[in-house]
């Protein structure tokens, strides 16, 4: 069974509500006071939209914001809603990439120094909110056109409204912590909404603080809308792209988890793991290319789609060149950390390394692709050759990877390129086009599939003592990676422009896999759990947000893990020398065009006044 792939950009309706959403101005140039009645020639007004097409359009509209609207391949990484940016590059299993002079406005959160008028934290704020504006409008007017709207499909639009809206403000918040809840008085989750009416009416004058600059707490909004989206959608979609039932449980169970909720967060997980037909993909990699959109393993997927003339939306999650590496033409954005690349090597029994992150895995930074280097025999997870593109090994199908001669400033941006935000050459022209500034993706963006809740299914029953069924979950996982190796031994370890020798029929590195034995401790159970994690999301935007939920939960200190990785890959990349984390650093800051425009409403964090 599939679920909630969002693929609303077959029939362009996205550009109508792109048009409705506009705000037109009334200039007066003439004294007739029957001027002001008449409809300005090419204005879309409300009473066109107020019927079943025009709310089915707006809802389209709101659509299209979940992927935070980026518009190239560095607002992907900034104002969408895949997070990389803050869930990743700020923490310790991926790098900016590229070189200094490029884009300091994202490299600058690897050093926890980013200001509030940061261009990133601006454009993540900006079309988040715009996207919850369409949100509302979109309730607006199918509140509107009811009465010739079957009274099952009012219900499910705007469920299917209220989840964009909730999963939009679940993105800000975990971002900003101190955010305005924006309804507009539209079917307010909660009976007892922490603003006036005038605010509510007015988005400008809902305050992300209270008068005595505590926080508003907007977590139980959050929920309220997820849950009523939860409780008033389908099961299953007819139309490929909208909205079902089980996407919206699993943003609701992630945001329980983000609070350290097991208790409200159990019941969604079982339910999701027994009743939505969701099943494992064979491999591993499915999840990740783009021949595999769509796939069973799927729950939440955001859609990118390509036009007949070869045009792409823009996705949040956004293949372009601009992440391909230098070497084959692209810019060398987002690379892999050393830290999370560590967390693959694996001992003698196939499992994990107890202490990973204590010796570095063998790699070529600093080794010109003309001078010898011969990758590592260390047994290591399947799985990081399909996490990370690294010298010696098959990169997809582009060849083998050379190493510097397809890096851009490796000591600054790393070496180990993303395989997960790739695409295979022979996929190039065909459906997705390969120019930089048109390279956005047909990859469809898996926001939260099967495998991430039965970590959190593992998670739950560490908490409660079932350490035997917390075992069996991860284990499923690893049973999985077992099944895809990259193949192609390389037996050339110089690299001056000449085919290398590759034995296709060979595995290209030492790949060892195993299961656990039953945890024996809950301290044993945690530590594999939180190995499992890295292990299957490095690089996807969530390593932040994790370590911070643990942090909450009480089961690592996220001050301690940042600063090691810190200190340890800081001997590799001189950028990170002398940076820090600190408790004020858990959350960004609020931008400062919120701030200025809107005084004494939208207030600057506590951690950064």
């Amino acid at each position: 069974m599939q679920h909630i792939k969002l693929n609303i950009l077959k029939d362009k309706s996205w550009l109508f509500a792109t048009l409705i959403m506009s705000i037109l101005i009334f200039l007066g140039t003439s004294c007739e006071e029957e001027f002001y009645e008449k409809q300005p020639p090419g204005e879309v007004t409300e009473d066109v939209l107020a019927n079943r097409d025009g709310a089915e359009r707006l809802l389209a509209g709101a659509y299209a914001a979940l992927n935070g609207s980026p518009n190239s391949c560095y607002g992907s990484m900034w104002a969408g809603t895949d997070t990389r940016l803050y869930g990743s590059i700020a923490a310790d299993d991926a790098n900016t990439g590229s070189a200094k002079g490029d884009h300091p406005e994202m490299w600058i959160f690897e050093q926890y120094e980013a200001l509030p008028s940061n261009q990133a934290i601006e454009s993540k704020w900006d079309q988040n909110y715009d996207g919850i504006s369409r949100a509302n409008k979109a309730l607006e007017i199918i509140n509107k056109a009811s009465d010739e709207i079957p009274d099952d499909q009012v219900t499910e639009m705007k469920a299917e409204a209220r989840f964009i809206r909730g999963w939009l403000h679940y993105s800000l918040k975990i971002v900003f912590d101190y955010i305005p809840y924006i309804t507009r008085n539209l079917e307010n989750p909660v009976d007892d909404m922490p603003y006036t009416e005038e605010q509510m009416e007015k988005p400008s004058k809902v305050p992300n603080m209270t008068s005595d600059n505590e926080k508003i707490d907007v977590w139980p909004l959050i929920e309220g809308d997820l849950r009523y989206a939860m409780n008033n959608l389908p099961e299953e979609q007819d139309q490929v792209g909208r909205i079902d039932k089980y996407a919206a449980e699993a943003v609701l169970a992630r945001a329980h988890l983000m609070q350290a909720d097991y208790d409200a967060a159990e019941p969604l997980i079982n339910d999701i793991i027994n009743n939505s037909g969701a099943e494992l993909v064979e491999h591993f990699y499915w999840n990740y290319d783009i021949a595999h959109n769509n796939n069973k393993e799927s729950i939440f997927e955001i859609q990118s789609a390509a036009s007949p003339t070869g045009g792409t939306n823009a996705n949040s999650f956004c293949t372009a060149m601009g992440l391909l590496p230098q070497g084959l033409g692209g810019w060398g954005h987002y690379k892999i950390s050393l830290h999370a690349v560590n967390a693959f090597k694996v001992n003698e029994e196939g499992l994990p390394e107890e202490n990973w992150d204590e010796n570095f895995f063998k790699n070529s930074y600093g080794i010109p692709s003309n001078v010898e280097f011969i990758p590592s025999d260390h047994p290591v997870d399947p799985r990081l050759d399909w996490t990370v593109g690294r010298r010696g090994i098959p990169f997809l199908d582009w060849g083998v990877h050379p190493g510097a001669a397809w890096v851009r400033s490796p000591d600054f941006g790393g070496v180990f390129h993303s395989k997960k935000h790739m695409f295979y050459d022979e996929q190039t022209g065909k459906n997705r086009p390969s120019a930089m500034w048109g390279g956005l993706s047909t990859q469809n963006y898996r926001k939260y599939r099967l495998g991430h809740v039965y970590l959190w299914k593992a998670e739950v029953e560490t908490r409660k003592g079932n350490l035997s069924e917390a075992t069996e979950y991860v284990n499923k996982l690893r049973r999985r990676a077992d099944n895809h190796v990259v193949m192609g031994k390389c037996n050339t370890y110089t690299f001056t422009g000449e085919d290398p020798d590759v034995n296709g029929d060979e595995p290209a590195a030492n790949y060892h896999i195993d299961t656990y034995d039953d945890f024996s401790s809950k301290e044993e159970a945690w530590r594999a759990i939180r190995t499992e994690t890295l292990l299957e999301t490095a690089g996807f935007g969530l390593r932040f947000f994790d370590l911070r939920r643990w942090d909450k939960a009480g089961v690592l200190d996220m001050e301690e893990e940042l600063n090691n990785y810190i200190e340890k890959d800081s001997q590799w990349r001189p950028l990170l020398k002398g940076t820090t984390f600190n408790e004020e650093d858990r959350y960004f800051p609020i931008p400062l065009d919120p701030i200025e425009n809107q005084p004494d409403v939208i207030k600057q964090s506590p951690a950064y006044k």
